[in-house]
């Protein structure tokens, strides 16, 4: 009876190596591939819900109030009282899945958010410099005072510059563009939907 010769120490060692050079080679690709197709996933969100605004607004004549889409009780799939709604305009809600975690004095990091009616906050949420004129980026300096856009926070300065290239087609960052980018420690992206029609500063 013949018998069989089992794996050497060596042959182990030599597999177990390759392995590793595999996974070495491979594991970065595939996660670049997931972070690719998460971003890709929250601009095609946004693109639906910016469009979605746009369908509420040609029927209503105004645009939605502020709001995060928590649920499906918001205005873009329930009713709210306006007169001409003719919705929902929107199939489904959710929250980015660039926003794993919590993040800290934020109430709802990753969730969607419609911003845009005039009021007194100092921060530049929806403030765009369309032609880029401005020579400092700063939000004084944009034609587009209160315009109205989608809003998602609690990103990564990578996640928020990925969104921007795709977006802002001219390399410009931050306060130019489609693509509003709010430099923070937990970043922040607007895109643009359209005007209130308060332009003042």
């Amino acid at each position: 009876m013949r018998r069989r010769r089992g794996f050497t120490l060596v042959e182990l060692l030599v597999v177990i190596a390759i392995i590793g050079v595999l996974a070495a080679v491979l594991l970065p690709n595939a996660f670049k591939s997931v972070e690719k197709s998460r971003i890709a996933r929250t601009a095609q969100d946004m693109r639906s819900i910016k469009s979605a605004v746009l369908m509420y607004y040609t029927d209503t004549g105004r645009y939605p109030p502020n709001q995060y889409l928590l649920n499906a009780n918001n205005s873009l799939m329930k009713d709210d009282g306006t007169p001409g709604w003719d919705g929902p305009y929107l199939e489904k809600f959710g929250k980015s899945s660039l926003v794993q975690n919590p993040v800290p004095g934020m109430a709802h990091p990753g969730y969607y958010y419609i911003w845009g009616e005039p009021h007194n906050s100092s921060y530049a949420y929806y403030r765009f410099n369309l032609d880029n004129n401005s020579a400092t980026g700063s939000w004084n300096g944009c034609e587009v005072v209160d315009g109205y856009s989608v809003a998602l926070y609690g990103i990564t300065q990578k996640e928020a510059m990925a969104l921007d290239k795709i977006f802002d087609t001219s390399a410009h960052e931050g306060y130019w563009g489609t693509m509003n980018v709010i430099r923070s420690r937990y970043w922040l992206v607007a895109l643009f939907i359209g005007e209130t029609g308060d332009t003042s500063p």
